[in-house]
């Protein structure tokens, strides 16, 4: 199944950083990709397959973030 189609995904500081301790810990890379505004997003598989992705954002969703 695609990773877009399903997975869990949490705001992150360092995308980076959490990509490879979670790849240390068993998780396998699907994609890492740094977007025009400056967002980061790092999509992983954990090891039962479910896809993981942590994003740091460029610009803020919110107002009040």
């Amino acid at each position: 199944m695609n990773p877009l189609l399903l997975h869990f995904a949490f705001v992150s500081a360092n995308p980076a950083a959490d990509k490879t301790r979670l790849i240390q810990a068993g998780a396998t890379p699907v994609s890492d990709e740094v977007m025009e505004d400056g967002s980061h997003i790092v999509m992983l598989r954990d090891p039962w397959g479910l896809c993981i992705q942590f994003c740091k954002r460029g610009k803020k969703l919110l107002l009040n973030d």
